[in-house]
């Protein structure tokens, strides 16, 4: 009983959170929204509801594409921005961002996603079933074990590690220069998961490969619009054109 007193505590918590960041969001498009037909890219929402909450505020109703290589994370995610959004044309693309590529548009108003390096890093070092299984059960609440284990193993092999990084930003410039976004906004702040789990490496990494991306798109930097970003350091907002 004790057990499940914590869980629902846990998903409790957790939705809490997702309307918090999700008026975070809400703040940003609220002042670079232009209301016309627009494309937007979500990468990796996994099947928490944080983005789509700043894109109800606005009254989204265009096309949003949503890049999430687990099936069981990508048909909730689904499912839920078909009832926040009603209005909206919702097209899944269930692969990783490399692959995804070929399959997007040009020419996009904007790419957008909540603490997405972490798992696009852990995504690479996995083959096949290991990622299927690993991002199944991924933040569940018995997964925090698991999920050390995996960042430890990562850990300890450097080049594999560097490996990871490279080709996440690799990825990631791929996509920007075959999307061509207006905006681009990522957000990486420290995660409550893997503090409560004690497993500093995602964050820690995640973070330098955001910060890689910045020095990488420095001139186009602009202010991430919302005063409730505690860390304004683990946010990228970038006006490219």
């Amino acid at each position: 009983m004790h057990k499940i007193i914590e869980q629902k505590s846990h998903i409790i918590h957790n939705e809490n959170r997702a309307e918090y960041v999700g008026h975070i969001w809400s703040d940003i498009f609220s002042v670079v929204w232009i209301s016309s037909k627009k494309i937007i890219i979500e990468i990796a929402p996994w099947w928490v509801n944080k983005i789509g909450h700043g894109l109800k505020n606005i009254d989204f109703a265009w096309d949003l594409y949503i890049i999430e290589p687990n099936k069981k994370a990508l048909d909730m995610i689904v499912s839920q921005y078909k009832k926040e959004l009603p209005y909206a044309n919702i097209i899944p693309v269930q692969t990783t961002v490399k692959d995804a590529i070929p399959y997007l548009p040009k020419n996009v108003w904007a790419i957008v996603s909540n603490h997405p390096l972490d798992d696009m890093i852990m995504g690479k070092s996995l083959d096949k079933k290991y990622f299927d299984d690993f991002f199944d059960d991924h933040y569940d609440y018995s997964s925090g074990e698991k999920t050390r284990k995996l960042w430890e193993k990562l850990e300890k092999n450097a080049e594999a590690m560097q490996k990871a990084k490279e080709e996440t930003i690799e990825d990631m410039i791929k996509m920007l220069a075959h999307t061509n976004p207006e905006y681009v906004i990522i957000s990486q702040y420290e995660s409550c998961f893997f503090k409560n789990n004690n497993i500093p490496w995602p964050d820690n990494h995640a973070y330098e490969v955001l910060q890689s991306l910045k020095n990488t798109y420095k001139d186009s930097i602009i202010h991430p619009y919302s005063s409730e970003i505690q860390d304004t350091e683990r946010w990228m907002t970038l006006h490219l054109r």
